[in-house]
């Protein structure tokens, strides 16, 4: 897909501090663009992890809520045998365009959402407070440490966490929440005074 969409926070994303303590804001808002994020479902599931594996250098595993990959390439658990990969958009060929070369459709359903999410990073001594204002989940680091994953209700989202660093979450929330979802979340930093990138 080509990178030509509006950011569904155009209208509302303003950037500099606000809230509280705007000297000293415990969190920092920022939107991340230039993703390309494909969602993966396995069908033939060794097929799939060697492919991920030889075309994106992701080797993804068992284990659930967990973010496998490192840097700017990353498999973030969805459910059994399905991964959400996200990739820079200037990545050439795309993760969609490689996985498909490889993989049949027998094989696995390879779905471009790259329009279709608004990712947020959420970041901050106090990032992990805001976090626990809007779900339920156990936030505490013992509980969801950096490399785990989450899928909640976050301010009434639906929203896939990503613990990227004991202190830097990045939010995939669907493109049409995504405005009430920053006005939920700068509500909730409010108190601690934010800045936004």
């Amino acid at each position: 897909m080509a990178d030509t969409a509006r950011s569904a926070l155009a209208a509302a994303l303003k950037t500099g501090a606000f809230g509280r303590d705007r000297a000293a804001p415990g969190v920092t808002l920022s939107e991340r663009t230039g993703l390309h994020l494909v969602q993966v479902a396995a069908f033939a599931v060794p097929a799939v992890r060697n492919a991920l594996n030889a075309m994106l250098g992701i080797a993804v595993d068992d284990r659930s809520n967990r973010a496998f990959g490192s840097g700017e390439v990353q498999a973030l658990w969805l459910g059994p045998d399905r991964w959400l990969i996200v990739t820079p958009s200037t990545r050439s060929p795309s993760a969609a365009a490689a996985l498909g070369q490889s993989l049949g459709p027998e094989q696995a359903a390879i779905t471009e959402l790259d329009h279709g999410r608004t990712v947020l990073r959420l970041a901050g001594p106090k990032a992990r407070t805001v976090l626990a204002k809007g779900c339920l989940l156990d936030v505490h680091p013992s509980a969801f440490a950096a490399g785990q994953t989450a899928q909640t209700t976050l301010f009434h989202a639906n929203v896939l966490i990503h613990a990227v660093a004991d202190d830097r979450f990045d939010l995939y929330v669907p493109r049409s929440y995504a405005e009430s979802f920053w006005e939920s979340v700068t509500d909730a930093a409010g108190e601690f005074g934010y800045r936004v990138a």
